[in-house]
């Protein structure tokens, strides 16, 4: 026996011989080192980004002279890890660990000079960022190598939902959402919001679908958003109406409670704070005559051709208030005629006298007697 202290090729001398003669040979014997050195792992040429759903693929080497019992672990950064005992099958699928063709496959060929390659491709069954790595190791040494770059996997984004309502109140903080698909990977959310007169824009970035805005005027607006990813970008817009909420509704009559029918009475309803308002008007019984609006206000006109008591009442609102409401009451009256006044004559003293009023037209008649020293309230009866 002898021990070879160096690597490489020696030439071996063998010299048998004996009384009759000799035999000589040379042998060649190559030494080589069993430990793994140089291992190297690296994502094959490709896009930067790998879709979600398609394999990436990746290589490695390394420099090794055992072809039997060199084993390879491969960590892929999602939690799937696969072992791999390395033999020289001349290319074919190399393995004795778990793998499923969809998901891993892993090819190997021994070269000259003991170089190993490996190849394997790997299929991510999530979106994100993941950091690869292999572990080659035999009963001499082991080694470790990692994949330079992160391995970015990404779905495309098919479609956005912008979630904001389209009437909102003016000067309150609002939570403006983007929702969209999950596991899209690294984003870029970038929002517009702009008043439809030109007067106001507003452009900013945010890392994720959220986006607190307040508006201080009230106006038409379009809200927009661009959601990108690496391989692909989306759009969304909405108008949105901003309004100042109402308060501070009155109610006026350019007449008192009673009405004489036929008579026109104007009201006048005002709001001291409020945008895009909206009146509606209604009466028990009457004809409206006219009506006019104004900003904050409305002016409506009635005529009462019926005796009776009314209730006039007038609601405003608009998309962010409840309706405010205010009401005015009249007592419609007919006037009064008297057809004759009479008194029994001639009057005795100390005895009863009677005075009578007989009234033709009227409603709501109430009769007062003055008689110098003392008065009456005296009830009216029909007939």
């Amino acid at each position: 026996t002898y021990t070879f202290r160096s690597l490489g090729t020696h030439l071996v001398q063998v010299n048998v011989s004996n009384t009759l003669g000799s035999v000589a040979g040379t042998l060649e014997v190559i030494v080589v080192d069993r430990t793994i050195s140089n291992l190297t792992v690296y994502q094959e040429e490709g896009p930067e980004v790998t879709v979600h759903g398609q394999p990436t693929a990746f290589h490695i080497t390394m420099v090794t002279a055992d072809r039997s019992s060199t084993f390879l672990e491969i960590d892929l950064g999602d939690g799937t890890t696969f072992n791999h005992s390395l033999v020289n099958r001349h290319g074919e699928l190399l393995g004795t660990g778990p793998s499923s063709s969809d998901r891993f496959q892993i090819t190997a060929n021994y070269l000259e000079d003991c170089y190993l390659n490996v190849g394997f491709r790997h299929i991510y069954s999530g979106s994100g960022s993941f950091q690869a790595s292999v572990r080659a190791w035999n009963d001499a040494n082991g080694a470790n190598a990692t994949v330079k770059d992160l391995v970015v996997v990404q779905a495309e984004i098919l479609r956005l939902f912008l979630s904001v309502s389209s009437a909102l109140p003016v000067n309150v903080a609002q939570n403006i959402t983007v929702h969209y698909a999950d596991h899209t990977g690294p984003l870029s959310v970038v929002w517009h919001i702009s008043k439809s007169d030109g007067s106001f824009s507003f452009n900013t970035t945010t890392n994720d679908g959220l986006l607190e805005h307040t508006f201080t005027t009230p106006g038409t607006y379009i809200v927009g958003v661009e959601v990108s990813n690496m391989i692909s970008s989306q759009q969304e817009a909405k108008e949105v109406t901003v309004q100042a909420p109402i308060s501070g509704l009155t109610l006026t009559s350019d007449k008192g409670r009673y009405i004489r029918t036929g008579e026109s009475v104007v009201s006048t309803a005002t709001v001291a704070m409020g945008t895009d308002l909206r009146f509606f008007w209604d009466v028990t019984n009457g004809r409206r005559t006219g009506i006019q609006y104004t900003a904050n206000s409305s002016v409506v006109s009635h005529v009462f051709e019926l005796a009776g008591v009314v209730n006039l009442t007038v609601t405003v609102s608009n998309q962010v208030t409840s309706a405010v409401t205010e009401m005015l009451q009249f007592h419609i009256q007919d006037p009064v005629q008297v057809g004759n006044l009479a008194i029994t004559t001639p009057t005795v003293l100390g005895n009863d006298t009677t005075i009578v009023a007989n009234v033709e037209e009227g409603t709501s008649v109430h009769c007062h007697v003055d008689v110098g020293t003392t008065s009456y309230n005296v009830a009216v009866n029909e007939g």
